[in-house]
C-alpha cells in the first residue's frame, strides 16, 4: 500500500537532506510518519473505533509531515566532512582532466583563504565562495570552474590596496 502522498517529491527531499547519513534519513522518515499518525489521531479523536479502523488505511505521509520532521531532525555531517566525502568521490566520478580542474580550484581557494589578512576585499571573498560553490555543486560546469579558478589566481597576484603587498 502506498503511504507517500503525491505532494512528496523525493528529489526535492534529497536536495534538502545534504549532510544526512543513513541513520539521519531513517530518523527523518520515522518523524514524518509519527507526524502523520499524530494528525490522524487528532482527526479521528471523536470517531468510533470502527470508523478509525477503516480510516487508518488511508493515512498518508505528506510534504507537510516531512517539513515538520526536517525542523526536528538535523544531518550529522558538517560542511568539512561533506566536502571531504565529495573530494573522495572525484576519483570515481571524473576523468583526470576534470579531477585536475577540481583539485586546482580547491588548491587556489585554500591558498586564497590562507592569505586572508582579515581585510580581504568583498569581491575576492565572493569569488572564493563562487568557486567553492561551483566545485561542490552536484552538476559541475567545468568551464565555469576553470574560469573562476583563473580569475581567483589573477586576483591573488594583484597587490593588496592597503599595503601594496601581493596576497
Amino acid at each position: 500500500r502506498k503511504i507517500l502522498a503525491n505532494d512528496v517529491d523525493i528529489d526535492e527531499l534529497v536536495e534538502e537532506t545534504e549532510g544526512y547519513v543513513g541513520a539521519d534519513i531513517e530518523a527523518l522518515v520515522r518523524e514524518a510518519k509519527i507526524s502523520a499518525m499524530r494528525e490522524f489521531i487528532a482527526m479521528t479523536a471523536r470517531k468510533s473505533e470502527e470508523e478509525r479502523r477503516q480510516a487508518v488505511g488511508n493515512v498518508m505521509v505528506t510534504r507537510k509531515h516531512f517539513e515538520d520532521a526536517l525542523s526536528r531532525v538535523r544531518g550529522s555531517l558538517d560542511l568539512d566532512r561533506l566536502e571531504e566525502a565529495e573530494r573522495h568521490s572525484w576519483q570515481i566520478l571524473y576523468n583526470q582532466e576534470q579531477r585536475s580542474a577540481l583539485e586546482d580550484a580547491i588548491s587556489v581557494v585554500n591558498r586564497a583563504r590562507m592569505r586572508e589578512t582579515g581585510k580581504i576585499e568583498q569581491e575576492v571573498k565572493d569569488l572564493i565562495q563562487a568557486l567553492k560553490d561551483a566545485v561542490y555543486q552536484r552538476k559541475k560546469d567545468f568551464g565555469e570552474i576553470r574560469r573562476l579558478t583563473k580569475e581567483l589566481k589573477t586576483r591573488m597576484e594583484r597587490p593588496l590596496p592597503q599595503t601594496g603587498m601581493a596576497f
